[in-house]
């Protein structure tokens, strides 16, 4: 059961264009089905007619053998019918072989029918699931401008993984269809060459020259004459728009997962020319990161808090605890300033910027984010002999 609340919730957060892709997947299954049915249930008649007429033909009992094809409808009785009948009137080899190759070109279609429909929906069902996903990511992009800071890392993911839903599901259907269509051909491709090699051999057998090569030119008879190029050429599924697309699509993907968390920061410089007026933050808070301790103050604190930093991580859950106490005082205040010394390293930096811009709470089956301090300003730090603010 669990299982198909999966599927079902995976097809519903693929979007609209699930549908034209599951209607693809019913249509050729259909064909395939039919295809398969009719395809077998024709082998199965020819190899009984021609397991009745072979021996009447080596014996020589050309109007015993047509008196079996005439009361038959398979696709071989047909083919073996034109052939006798010409022998009847007297025709010579070539008229014989030719009659027989009419006979091809009327049933030869009849088993080629719909099946080049399959490659053409794996293609469709393909082109579908790209189209979805561009769209969806679209969609996504836009509505991730619109979104909060703190909620734009997280919506753009799910986004682009909803937005992939589509081309996943359209390969799931294309791959099963290319697989089908060329097990459909094989099968057409026996019975053609089967009734191929059922004219070849009534020919040599009317002619008498079966293995002699006398009379009337048909030992030279190998194969028809005719060329079936429509079900030679084979109805291939070019993907090559869609892999360039993807080529490019793919490399912008990863690009935009690594620098996320940078860019949705939206960082701001700590003053300078040109800076905006705004209302002051209430709280003020002010956190700078030296080698040795973490010191935090904002507004109304006479000394800073000092926080030792350690090698098992403590100073961090002390800072983010810190943060979760102030959030809770000052529900208000949005805006923290981070001011750190050079020699800092970059993956402190980031993991004092996570403390301080959410909370992670931890549910049964779900992880909330809660957003604390969400705008950050960076800038140097002073010396350790300088105030980093002086309290009022």
């Amino acid at each position: 059961m669990e299982t198909l609340y999966t599927v079902l919730g995976f097809f519903q957060s693929g979007g609209p264009f699930m549908y034209p892709i599951l209607l693809v997947l019913a249509i050729g299954a259909a064909i395939a089905i039919e295809r398969y049915i009719y395809l077998t249930f024709v082998r199965s008649r020819n190899k009984g007619i021609w397991k009745r007429v072979l021996p009447l033909l080596e014996s020589g009992k050309y109007d015993a053998a047509r008196e079996v094809v005439m009361h038959s409808d398979a696709a071989v009785s047909r083919i073996l019918g034109y052939g006798l009948n010409r022998a009847e009137r007297r025709g010579n080899g070539d008229e014989i072989q030719l009659a027989m190759e009419e006979g091809l070109l009327e049933v030869v279609p009849r088993l080629e029918k719909r099946t080049h429909y399959l490659a053409t929906l794996a293609n469709i069902a393909t082109l579908l699931g790209l189209l979805g996903t561009i769209i969806g990511l679209t969609e996504a992009f836009s509505t991730v401008a619109a979104a909060g800071p703190a909620d734009k890392a997280n919506l753009l993911s799910a986004s682009i993984s909803i937005a992939m839903n589509t081309t996943a599901f359209g390969l799931m259907v294309a791959i099963p269809l290319l697989l089908i269509h060329a097990v459909m051909q094989t099968k057409t491709s026996e019975l053609v060459d089967t009734l191929e090699m059922v004219t070849v051999r009534l020919s040599n057998l009317i002619a008498g020259t079966a293995g002699t090569g006398g009379g009337d030119g048909a030992g030279q008879i190998v194969r028809p004459r005719w060329q079936r190029t429509t079900r030679r050429d084979a109805h291939t599924v070019d993907v090559t728009a869609f892999l360039s697309l993807m080529v490019i699509l793919v490399p912008f993907l990863l690009v935009t997962a690594v620098f996320t968390r940078t860019t949705i920061l939206e960082l701001q410089p700590t003053g300078g020319e040109g800076a905006q007026e705004s209302t002051p933050d209430p709280l003020q808070l002010q956190v700078i990161l030296r080698q040795a301790v973490i010191e935090v103050s904002y507004l109304g604190l006479a000394q800073p808090v000092r926080i030792n930093r350690s090698a098992d991580g403590s100073a961090l859950a002390s800072l983010a605890t810190l943060a979760v106490d102030l959030k809770a005082r000052y529900p208000q205040s949005l805006e923290a300033t981070v001011l750190l010394e050079p020699q800092i390293s970059y993956d402190l930096l980031v993991q004092v910027l996570d403390a301080l811009r959410i909370r992670l709470l931890q549910h049964e089956d779900t992880v909330e984010r809660q957003a604390l301090f969400p705008l950050i300003a960076l800038g140097s730090a002073p010396t350790a002999a300088q105030p980093g603010r002086s309290a009022p």
